[in-house]
């Protein structure tokens, strides 16, 4: 039953009667929120309660302090919600729209019997018995649509026994067995479309032993072993043309050791080691033809070390190092034909220093210089014939200073200061 809520401003007036006083409580505004008898300071006899619009919205007795017999239960609209006894006998629920949500027996004040739950459409929702107010012996379950949702057994309250579970189409999801609600021996998940789709054991409700799970077709998808709800040992998954996805071990639930991956056509993806569930050490990868596609070297599941990256041709793309997932140090940059594209340097993931950048003839086409990713420092473009086209230098990503430019037979054309935050030209040729 619903607590009653003590607003503020309530006034209690009492009219005593020898050692019997009837008792007023009152909503703000000065409507009655409840009327009843109080004997040695112990509600005693029928008392009512209002909500706070004058709607009834408990009527019961007292005998001691101690609530008894029929009780009800109305909501702020008038519906009845709730008939019940304190002690022994029936329990009634009601929706709003007037249908029974559910109906016991009481003993004692607690649940004990069948009790049977409703929707609110009227549709049979669950069946259970209860024994001292813990669900004992069978129990069903019903979807909304009225199909079979749950079967199983219940003692002091918890799952016992092999249980069902089934979903709104009538198709079996879940089955197995409980001890103590501890999932106990071999369980079965099913897809949507019946097909069964892992099956394994369970000990004091944690997997253990070889699992299998499968594709929708009952094709086998992965396969491993549990130790007390942990995956240990080799694991491996498929595809579902029922060749090998991915292989490798588990310490302790954490990949560790030597891991391989593979295309759906059987050649290799990937290949390298993981230590308690990061990669680690040297990791190849390859493209669908075999062609390497990059070499890594990796610590605490991070690049860590010597970068290659290839193209599908085979020729290098970039290579370098890593710090911590980072570039750091010399890198350069290659063209699909291997002619070098760009080489420089970074620091923790961001361009640092000199940097050279080329065309496809392999000549210089600029030369510039970085700090944290911004330009900073001497910047030079080259013409296609290497003479030098411009120079000038950066700060913080803007122009400053002298900036000068030549045409391609190295004749000086044009000159320009940029400082303090202005554009003055120096020399400007015909």
């Amino acid at each position: 039953m619903k607590k009653l809520i003590i607003l503020t401003c309530i006034v209690i007036l009492s009219v005593h009667l020898f050692a019997q006083d009837t008792v007023k409580t009152f909503w703000s505004g000065n409507r009655l929120m409840s009327i009843g008898v109080k004997k040695d300071n112990k509600e005693t006899g029928e008392w009512l309660f209002y909500h706070s619009n004058g709607k009834l919205w408990t009527q019961g007795s007292y005998e001691n302090g101690v609530k008894v017999g029929l009780w009800k239960m109305w909501n702020n609209a008038g519906d009845l919600l709730q008939e019940y006894y304190a002690d022994n006998g029936y329990s009634k629920t009601w929706y709003p729209n007037g249908n029974q949500e559910s109906i016991g027996q009481m003993k004692n004040g607690l649940k004990d019997g069948e009790w049977t739950f409703n929707y609110q459409n009227g549709q049979l929702q669950k069946k259970a018995f209860y024994l001292d107010d813990e669900v004992n012996g069978k129990v069903i379950e019903y979807h909304y649509n009225g199909q079979k949702k749950f079967e199983g057994e219940y003692k002091n309250g918890k799952l016992n026994g092999y249980a069902y579970w089934w979903n709104e189409n009538g198709n079996l999801e879940i089955e197995g067995n409980s001890i103590n609600d501890l999932q106990e021996g071999e369980w079965k998940f099913y897809h949507p479309n019946n097909i069964l789709g892992s099956i394994g054991s369970f000990k004091n409700g944690l997997q253990v032993g070889v699992w299998k799970y499968f594709y929708e077709d009952g094709k086998i998808w992965r396969r491993g072993n549990y130790v007390d709800g942990k995956r240990e040992g080799e694991w491996i998954a498929y595809f579902e043309n029922g060749k090998i996805q991915r292989k490798g071990s588990f310490c302790n639930d954490k990949e560790c050791g030597n891991w391989i991956q593979w295309y759906e056509d059987g050649k290799v993806m990937d290949k390298g080691s993981f230590e308690n569930g990061l990669m680690t050490g040297q990791w190849i990868g390859f493209y669908t033809d075999g062609i390497k596609k990059y070499d890594a070297q990796y610590a605490n599941g991070k690049r860590n070390g010597t970068y290659k990256n290839y193209w599908e041709n085979g020729n290098i793309k970039s290579s370098g190092k890593y710090k911590e997932d980072a570039q750091h140090g010399k890198w350069k940059d290659f063209a699909q034909n291997g002619k070098i594209l760009n080489k420089g340097s970074f620091n923790e993931g961001k361009k640092t220093g000199k940097w050279t950048f080329y065309n496809q003839h392999n000549k210089v086409v600029r030369v510039q210089e970085f700090l944290d990713d911004e330009l900073y420092g001497m910047f030079i473009e080259y013409h296609p014939n290497g003479k030098k086209a411009s120079k000038g230098y950066f700060r913080k990503g803007q122009k400053t200073g002298i900036w000068s430019k030549w045409d391609a037979k190295g004749k000086l054309y044009y000159k320009v200061d940029f400082s303090n935050n202005q554009q003055n030209i120096i020399f400007k040729g015909k």
